[in-house]
């Protein structure tokens, strides 16, 4: 007769022989990663890591070609985005007081293009009559500077230190003439003109559309970021670009312009011929810090040379030139425009050879507005704020 058989009980770990118990309550530790396994993985985050760069390396250098391609387009707008910046004051208070927007925009833009046409005028002839004159000038230029220098180098030592200067009046070298029938275009022969007065007519245009509906198209850049938080860093920067970069240009121009007017009533009162000419180029060249004051000093040392027959009276000009745009560089700027724009010298003088390299002249003289604005940009994002830092002086 067979028995059921007898079911043993379940011990637990702790009294089963041989088998150890561990607590359930603490958790086990993570297993740490091998050295093998760190091995592995350092060359796959290099190799990242190096993609990423030649990335931003291949960003840049095409953002750059699209800058350089677009000039044309992008000109008009940035020139008609500040000078409606520059103008946005008076059409503001026209508007809250007296007018309607858009005949305010209308008479100041009107009054404005009347100023600059009739200095234009004024200053044409004196200019056209320069840069005609320039062959024999530089002619005239290389026998005072010779002259001039004559009592203080030896004969010997002067000519050899002389010898580039002396090809820049010479006469050129006789080469063999190709007689070539003309054929070109009406194109060929104004596409130049045609093209710049397209430009200057959209900048214009884009210039009173600022003035009326730039405001709106702000407001409506502000309604259409996704969050708040997004919605009130847009209207931050907006406030602040609509204000700072205002009171930049303004003020930089108000500064400029007295500076021209200073320089040319001390040239009047030294005897230079057509110092109106000189303090209006002065106060043009001025927008470009440190690049624009250096051709400036260039140009009113060759013009006390060229009206002048002393040494100490033909550097009269330029030392009055360069200690009056001292005292407004290091006194004047810095006490009306305060902390908030000051940037560094470094900085500056890269930005300015960049957008000199890409665009030319016009790029030197919207380089600082446009580098004003990337750093409040800059200053208002985290993410940024190491570039606001390196900006500044």
């Amino acid at each position: 007769m067979s028995h059921p058989a007898a079911i043993a009980p379940v011990l637990p770990a702790e009294s089963r022989p041989g088998v150890e118990s561990s607590p359930t309550d603490e958790p086990r530790p993570a297993a740490e990663p091998s050295p093998a396994a760190e091995l592995n993985a350092s060359p796959i985050r290099s190799r990242r890591g190096d993609t990423q760069r030649a990335l931003w390396i291949l960003c840049t250098l095409a953002s750059l070609l699209a800058i350089y391609v677009a000039a044309p387009i992008l000109l008009p707008v940035l020139i008609g985005g500040f000078l409606a910046l520059l103008l946005n004051p008076l059409v503001r208070w026209l508007s809250a007081h007296l007018l309607p927007r858009w005949i305010a925009a209308m008479l100041v833009l009107g009054c404005v293009m009347g100023g600059l046409g009739l200095g234009a005028s004024a200053l044409s002839g004196p200019a056209i009559e320069a840069i005609e004159a320039s062959p024999r000038v530089i002619q005239e230029l290389q026998r005072r500077v010779q002259r001039m220098a004559q009592p203080l180098l030896s004969a010997g030592k002067f000519d050899e230190a002389m010898t580039a200067f002396d090809t820049l009046g010479g006469p050129p070298s006789p080469r063999p003439v190709t007689v070539t029938e003309n054929r070109s275009s009406l194109g060929d022969r104004f596409g130049g003109v045609i093209a710049l007065a397209a430009s200057i007519g959209t900048a214009l245009v884009l210039v009173y559309l600022f003035l009326v509906y730039g405001e709106l198209l702000l407001r409506r850049v502000v309604t259409i970021a996704p969050t708040l938080r997004d919605k009130r860093n847009a209207v931050e920067i907006v406030r602040s670009i609509q204000s700072d970069i205002s009171r930049y240009v303004v003020t930089v121009t108000m500064i400029n312009l007295a500076l021209g007017a200073t320089i040319a009533g001390v040239l009047y009162l030294l005897g230079v011929r057509e110092p109106l000419l000189w303090g209006a180029m002065t106060a043009l060249l001025n927008f470009a810090p440190y690049i624009g004051p250096l051709l400036g000093a260039m140009v009113l040392l060759a013009v006390g040379i060229l009206q002048f027959d002393t040494p100490g009276a033909a550097l009269l000009p330029v030392a009055a030139y360069l200690g009056l745009n001292a005292i407004e560089s290091e006194l004047v700027t810095p006490l009306v425009l305060g902390r908030s724009f000051a940037l560094n010298p470094v900085v500056i003088l890269l930005w300015l050879l960049l957008w000199g390299w890409l665009w030319g002249a016009l790029g030197m003289l919207l380089a600082m507005p446009m580098l004003v604005c990337a750093k409040i940009i800059c200053s208002r994002y985290e993410s940024l704020r190491a570039w606001s830092l390196m900006i500044e002086r």
